[in-house]
């Protein structure tokens, strides 16, 4: 004898969340009711159908976890509205972050399956950090204003009279230079921990050892190469070991309708202008806080 078996079962989407009172918008600091709109793509009807939520993030924890859905027929959905899980959002929580969240759901049919979807914290704007990446950073600049304190606080520190200068002259076409420099401590970025930089005359600082590699110059401003070399040369870079900075400096001639268009709309920028040339100045700053590792960059 044979038996041609099919199986067949439900197939369950989470298509939103809402969160039911205020604003209706789950913010930073915010605790009540949440509501998922499931939908069933499978072959078989749901029967009392239940769900349970789970948070896989630290920034959002589920303080009521069980909701019920009732019946979700094949191609339908439902709305735990009679039965809302509870969740609380850290109120530490970056507006616009991305919570990692799973939904457990079960009838009384036997059915069990689960599906992870990504519940939206807070609305992300020009003065919240950016991010985050791929690998969990963020960037923070001064005009942060939520999470509360997060606003980066810029100390200039000039170095020019106790630091060590390089001696780098680059003022000619490929008299390129680079220099390793140790770090007084060990810096952890992504996932590998340096005890050392490297330092090019073209403009550019990488982790890690890189002596003799002088590549990535320079192009045009609005190219994704950025500036011309000719029109942005580093003329002196300075290096304090015991602060873990260092302070690029680089020159822009003037008299270029370039940078007469960078100092109308980036004046901020230049420390110092004359009809020859500008300067601008970078401090870039490298700290260990207990068991973070900070890096700012000052322009």
């Amino acid at each position: 004898m044979r038996l041609n078996l099919t199986p067949v079962a439900a197939n369950i989407a989470v298509n939103s969340t809402s969160f039911i009172i205020g604003d209706l918008q789950l913010d930073p600091g915010d605790s009540g009711p949440l509501t998922a709109t499931i939908q069933n793509s499978g072959a078989r009807v749901l029967t009392n159908a239940s769900g349970i939520l789970r948070s896989l993030s630290s920034h959002v924890t589920v303080t009521d976890s069980i909701g019920v859905f009732g019946a979700v027929a094949i191609s339908g959905t439902a709305e735990n509205l009679a039965d809302a899980f509870a969740v609380s959002a850290n109120i530490n929580t970056v507006a616009g972050f991305a919570a990692q969240m799973e939904l457990v759901i079960t009838d009384t049919d036997g059915f069990r399956d689960s599906v992870e979807f990504v519940q939206i914290v807070g609305v992300a704007s020009p003065t919240t950090p950016t991010g985050p990446d791929a690998y969990g950073y963020y960037a923070y600049d001064n005009t942060e204003i939520q999470p509360a304190g997060t606003a980066t606080q810029y100390d200039w520190i000039d170095i020019s009279t106790i630091g060590t200068n390089i001696g780098f002259s680059d003022v000619f076409e490929d008299d390129d230079d680079s220099q390793a420099l140790l770090l007084p401590f060990d810096f952890t970025f992504y996932g590998n921990t340096f005890d050392s930089v490297t330092i090019c005359s073209n403009g550019w600082v990488a982790f890690g050892n890189l002596g003799g590699f002088w590549d990535f110059r320079n192009w045009r401003i609005g190219s994704p190469m950025g500036p011309r070399q000719t029109w942005w040369r580093p003329i002196g870079m300075i290096w304090q070991q015991q602060a873990a900075e260092y302070i690029i400096t680089t020159m822009l001639p003037s008299k270029d309708s370039l940078c007469n268009g960078m100092c109308k709309h980036f004046g901020r920028v230049f420390r110092k202008c004359s009809k020859s040339f500008c300067l601008i100045q970078h401090l870039i700053r490298l700290r260990r806080v207990t068991e973070r590792y900070l890096c700012s960059i000052k322009m």
